[in-house]
């Protein structure tokens, strides 16, 4: 069977529902082997030297859903320290370029994607591209060819990876139109991400404007309320037919002059609160505008469907 090297390196962000549990349980018994013996039966493992501080001696489980694991175990999950230390581990495991023989006579459910690739060889090649903007972000971009020509979509490279397969040796040179496929596929990637940075730019300005916009209008709502107030009072306070009235109301007046003068403040106070976020949100523009990306090659297949 081909090693689990390739199949976290294709499947780590792109694996669907149980594939995902499936590829989680070989990439730990690949790297966790000389530390753990494992229980396929159970899907658990024992932990006998344990790689990472974080991650105590003892038993560990994966969970399935529907089902509850043992009481003893702990659970196992790649979000754990031990299985961020497969992770780094699997990343890192050299992968050589190889031919692969999927086997997908014997799969079950139906694929029908990769049911019409049966007989069918080409080219695949997998490349990681990594972009600085508002976050650090990392995308697999799987690209494949017959030996036909045609070009594979994202879907069909992700499901040849649904299958087992079988190792043998390169022995023959990809061919100049991979790359020229990669590097197009690479570019689109990039455009959708930057698209969607963008995007996001516009919702949290979309966000700011509204809160911006409800701070303001709530202390102008409030100052309008005292004005009106102060209005009532002076001439309340011109009506007054004793000189106690016109006291009290003069002293009524200099609180609500006073409350009105705060009020004025509590605007200049929002207005500048609402330019340092508009500032931070600048800065966080800017970071983009000064983005970088970078890409590589992770690994190479000649493949083969039977």
């Amino acid at each position: 069977m081909f090693g689990p090297a390739y199949t976290h390196l294709a499947m780590s962000r792109l694996a669907r529902r149980s594939v995902v549990f499936n590829i989680t349980a070989r990439m730990t018994q690949y790297v966790l082997a000389p530390n753990a013996c494992f229980d396929n039966t159970a899907l658990g493992f024992e932990l006998k030297t344990p790689p990472v501080a974080q991650a105590p001696a003892g038993a560990y489980s994966l969970i399935r859903k529907g089902e509850m694991a043992p009481e003893h175990a702990r659970i196992y999950r790649l979000t754990h320290p031990l299985g961020q230390y497969v992770l780094d581990c699997g990343r890192n495991v050299a992968a050589p370029m190889q031919a692969l023989t999927f086997q997908y006579g014997s799969h079950k459910p139906r694929i029908s994607m990769i049911e019409r690739l049966v007989g069918q060889a080409g080219w695949l090649q997998l490349s990681l591209l990594e972009l600085d903007s508002f976050q650090n972000e990392e995308h697999l971009v799987l690209t494949a060819m017959s030996d036909a020509g045609e070009v594979l979509d994202q879907e069909s490279c992700e499901k040849l990876f649904y299958l087992t397969a079988t190792t043998a040796e390169v022995r023959a040179s990809k061919p100049e139109a991979l790359q020229a496929n990669t590097q197009r596929q690479l570019e689109a990637t990039l455009s959708r991400a930057l698209e969607q940075n963008d995007k996001f730019f516009q919702q949290e300005r979309e966000k700011l404007d509204a809160w911006a916009d409800d701070r303001i209008a709530s202390a102008e709502k409030a100052l309008k309320d005292t004005k009106l107030k102060l209005m009532g009072l002076k001439r309340q306070a011109r009506l007054a037919l004793s000189m106690e009235d016109a006291q009290r109301l003069q002293q009524d007046i200099r609180k609500t002059e006073a409350e009105q003068r705060r009020q004025r403040q509590e605007i200049f106070a929002v207005e500048d609160v609402i330019d340092a976020r508009r500032d931070a949100l600048i800065a966080s523009l800017e970071k983009r505008l000064h983005r970088a990306s970078r890409s590589q090659s992770l690994f190479s297949i000649r493949w083969f469907v039977v």
